[in-house]
């Protein structure tokens, strides 16, 4: 441990061994003999670089030569090589075939080491710990069996990763660490599923850590929402948590689905449960972390559910993972399309609802309706499929009995036809909706988005003229008529702006449904008698939906 000694004479030939370890100081070497085939520079720290190594050397050890930043040409009669903590280095020369080392071949903590050579072919051992530049890995030697790339926070997870793990364990035993450090997102879990089903084992690690990582990450993004949300203000001084449910409810919902699907999951949590749950969440907590301010109504509709739902809020999640998809939507006619998901759970509910009394199971209507809402889902085509509805459903075997095959065919009927076989006459009736739309789109878009939103509304006007075109000589009466009748309903609504949102949606819409139409007022009557005979009973029509419906 010379720590003082900054340089060094003239080496003599003959030399075989040369040990400098603890040499901090010594920032070059002098030209090694061609007789040194042991060359030990240990905590050399300020070395820069090396002398062109003999031909004969075959121990080679640079542990802790964090000054280093570049290695000569390594010779073919190397059979040692430890690089750990060459912490400057960025890339590595050509390794020679007959590397193997005692215990493999250890490049641990080169944190700057973007990429790795090709890898001879007799390596059985390879740790790259802590190398957190390194971005993708070589092809593998065929008789690897321990990988540790703990740490390695860049590492590229893609097919050609997973489908090199899976030869190894085709092998036998593999031994890898590290999984668990890298970036968990969708393609990790869609590959550690597609592991599971080819029933390979990975030493190491374990599925609960990475669902504890997965969960933080949607918390933190929850919380960095709530935080941007209330900038400026005293309760920006508060940190976030999923157990004060009055200030953060949608965070506690998150957390209470997080953590209730996953309990009540039987035989234990794998990749495809976590994947599963993930792509439900993810999108809800991607949108809040996009747009703050969604906070002012999906807080609301949170807090309703949570006191609602005391056993399992994913009921309620459907329609709040869709209303957060309807203010994601591009234009108005695009958020009237997706409106249909929301009536479309309300009358899954309803007709389950029948279904629990018949059968006297109130104790499980909540999953009864989660398990409808999925049968009838999969029954979509993959590009019409709703978010939010959950895939995990407790007491399985409880509710199994009434997911009859005639059940789930009359429920998916009744959802086509009443939400989804949308003909020609029921347009202007689906177009009430966009006065719904309007006002939840009017209290939680910027300015800016407004604009665009009043663009979109002269869209949706081309539109239902163009479908009563098809009934009326002349739309125009008819057009100036809707524009009346869906100006008053906004005024009606917007006076309603405290209440909750969801709430309004469900019980308008229920009155639409229900409610007989009520002869029209005078002044309404004087401007729909201006119509052709057939125009009056189209724009009456039209008129009635939105005064029921709203």
């Amino acid at each position: 441990g010379c720590s003082s000694l900054t340089e060094l004479p003239v080496l003599p030939d003959g030399i075989t061994y040369l040990n400098l370890c603890g040499c901090s100081s010594l920032t070059e070497l002098p030209a090694l003999p061609d007789s040194i085939t042991y060359l030990i520079l240990h905590e050399c720290s300020s070395l820069t670089e090396l002398p062109a190594l003999p031909a004969g050397i075959t121990d080679l050890s640079l542990s802790g030569c964090s000054s280093l930043t570049r290695l000569p040409a390594l010779p073919d009669s190397i059979s040692y090589l430890n690089l750990h903590e060459c912490s400057s280095l960025t890339e590595l020369p050509a390794l020679p075939a007959g590397i193997y080392g005692a215990t493999g071949l250890n490049i641990s903590r080169c944190s700057s080491l973007t990429r790795l050579p090709a890898l001879p072919a007799g390596i059985t051992d390879l740790n790259l710990y802590g190398c957190s530049s390194l971005t993708e890995l070589p092809v593998l030697p065929a008789g690897i069996d321990y990988l540790d790339i703990t740490g390695c926070s860049s590492l590229n997870i893609d097919d050609n990763f997973f489908q090199q793990i899976i030869r190894m364990q085709e092998r036998g035993f593999v031994h890898i660490r590290g999984l668990d450090s890298l970036n968990i997102d969708d393609n990790f879990f869609q590959q550690m599923m597609r592991m599971q089903e080819r029933g390979v084992r990975i030493h190491g690690l374990e599925v609960n850590d990475i669902m504890r990582r997965q969960n933080q990450e949607l918390y933190n993004i929850v919380k960095d929402s709530y935080r941007a949300f209330y900038h400026g203000t005293d309760e920006a001084a508060r940190e976030p948590t999923h157990q004060d449910r009055a200030r953060f409810p949608t965070l506690t919902l998150i957390d209470r689905i997080l953590q209730e699907s996953l309990a009540n999951i039987e035989g234990g949590v794998n990749f495809s449960h976590l994947a599963s749950l993930r792509s439900k969440i993810l999108p809800f907590v991607e949108a809040l972390r996009a747009d703050p301010s969604m906070f002012k109504i999906i807080d609301e509709t949170s807090s309703g559910y949570l006191a609602a739902c005391v056993n399992q809020p994913l009921a309620g999640f459907t329609e709040i993972a869709n209303l957060v998809h309807i203010k994601t939507l591009p234009d108005i006619y695009e958020k009237i399309q997706a409106m249909r998901v929301v009536m479309a759970c309300e009358e899954i509910k309803s007709n389950v609802r029948a279904i629990v009394t018949a059968a006297n199971i109130p104790h499980v209507e909540v999953e009864l309706v989660n398990a409808m809402l999925r049968e009838v889902n999969t029954r979509l085509s993959p590009d019409q499929r709703w978010p939010g509805v959950p895939e995990i459903v407790p007491h399985q075997a409880t509710i199994q009995q009434h997911l009859t095959e005639e059940n789930i065919a009359r429920i998916s009927g009744i959802v086509k036809e009443r939400c989804f076989d949308i003909r020609d006459k029921m347009v202007a009736d689906f177009a009430c909706n966009s006065a719904i739309q309007d006002f939840w789109a009017s209290v939680t878009l910027a300015e800016g988005e407004k604009q665009a939103l009043s663009a979109d509304e002269t869209r949706l006007k081309g539109l239902i003229i163009e479908a009563e075109e098809r009934e009326e000589e002349d739309p125009t009466p008819l057009y100036e008529e809707f524009e009346r009748a869906k100006a008053k309903c906004r005024k009606d609504i917007l006076a309603a702006s405290e209440a909750r949102t969801f709430e309004a949606i469900a019980i308008k819409q229920g009155q639409g449904a229900s409610a007989a139409a009520p002869d029209p007022a005078p002044a309404q009557a004087s401007a729909a008698g201006s119509l052709p005979a057939a125009g009056r009973d189209s724009g009456a029509r039209t008129k009635s939906s939105l005064c029921n419906i709203l």
